[in-house]
């Protein structure tokens, strides 16, 4: 499996974040296991809606 730059991975034991910076073949390993590609969820209106709680309709641009 290789890596490709700006991936983000995670150790399943420690909780480590690692970020790649250059790309290459080979699996990333933490804690002698091998390291979870982090999949980065895209912001959506809900999760603006969900930030301002239930209030956020009564809110105007200045």
């Amino acid at each position: 499996m290789a890596t490709t730059k700006d991936q983000k991975y995670e150790c399943q034991e420690c909780g480590n974040l690692v970020v790649v910076v250059e790309g290459g073949e080979g699996m990333l390993y933490c804690c002698d296991f091998p390291m979870k590609l982090v999949r980065e969820k895209k912001a959506t209106a809900a999760d603006f809606m969900n930030a301002f709680g239930p209030d956020y309709k009564n809110r105007t641009l200045q």
